[in-house]
């Protein structure tokens, strides 16, 4: 029987405290047939000096070493010098259960209908993206919507195994953090089906450094923003999905909100103007799912412009200390 190659892609940097546990959840999968590259980004810790000694100790490691350019850069990076017909990748202060990959590559060698396969995580103890029963999702729109929602599929890459062809087309967009999320829309173009596994589990650390618990920057908000913009024009395209375009346009709305607070000298006119080609409808309101909060902004949206309600709201929450978060 001839098992497929999968490449694990592991971007590293600057995470000497945890990358021996990384590196040794990979290795000691009970699946064997990796290929392990580690794309150290100009780490200036221990990183560097503890891949080498991995890699002089596995066959199936490569080790590359290359300036710092980012989380995406790296992926990519590895992408392109990947030779498996499957695809995963492992953040750096991360690990995976022994079995993860063996139980799901499984699923994936003997149905050649998924193109991707999202295994379960846990993350502070709590075990999530476990379907009650492992099932597929199929098509398009199916597949944006549930993955909009983060209902079981999770906007993350580090949980889910990928055919390589899906990559044919799609690499990970360079500066832009949150650049999972930015996927959402491509992956759910190309993917013709997911698989939602109950086997395996991914351990995701949380760090008080990580791009989600430190300090917002405008930079930051601003790319979340641009994330959030892409994903809410595409289900902006599906009528049949106008249910959510009141929930989808304050998802926006709030990062739009954070920018402002976090830099009220920026010029927001290009977003203003993108998203108010998006506004939705009054006739939106009469099918929407929302709560009554997220009704209310629109409302105050459509009466006053978004320019104005933009300006009048962010500046009550400052005047009201209320904190704010990504």
């Amino acid at each position: 029987m001839e098992l497929p190659l999968l490449s694990v892609i592991i971007p590293v940097y600057n995470v000497e405290e945890y990358i021996d546990r990384c590196i040794e959840s990979v290795i000691e999968q009970s699946y064997t047939n990796l290929e392990i590259i580690l794309i150290n980004d100009g780490s200036t810790d221990q990183s560097e000096k503890k891949c080498t000694t991995y890699a002089n100790m596995d066959k199936r490691i490569r080790l590359i070493n290359k300036t710092n350019e980012g989380l995406s850069a790296a992926r990519n990076f590895g992408l392109d010098i990947s030779r498996g017909d499957l695809v995963t990748f492992v953040d750096s202060d991360d690990y995976i259960d022994q079995d993860t990959y063996a139980s799901n590559i499984e699923k994936m060698r003997t149905n050649k209908n998924i193109s991707i396969l999202q295994f379960p995580t846990e993350r502070n103890g709590v075990i999530s993206a476990t379907p009650s029963n492992p099932h597929m999702i199929s098509g398009e729109k199916e597949i944006f919507s549930n993955w909009w929602r983060n209902d079981i599929i999770t906007s993350s890459v580090w949980n889910k195994i990928f055919r390589k062809e899906i990559f044919h087309s799609i690499r990970f967009p360079i500066g832009q953090t949150f650049e999972d999320y930015y996927l959402i829309v491509d992956f759910s173009e190309i993917a013709q089906n997911i698989y939602l596994s109950d086997s395996g589990c991914y351990h995701y650390e949380v760090r008080n450094n990580s791009i989600t618990t430190s300090k917002i920057t405008f930079e930051n908000s601003i790319n979340f923003l641009v994330a959030h913009m892409k994903v809410y024009k595409k289900l902006y395209s599906y009528v049949d999905l106008r249910k959510y375009r009141i929930i989808a346009f304050s998802r926006v709305f709030r990062k739009l909100i954070t920018a402002r607070r976090v830099d009220f000298k920026a010029n927001m006119n290009s977003y203003i103007i993108e998203l108010k080609e998006v506004e939705p409808k009054w006739k939106d309101l009469l099918f929407t799912q929302s709560t009554f909060k997220e009704i209310l902004w629109v409302l105050f949206v459509k009466i006053l412009g978004i320019k104005i309600f933009l300006h009048l709201f962010s500046r009550y929450l400052n005047l009201r200390h209320i904190e704010i978060s990504l």
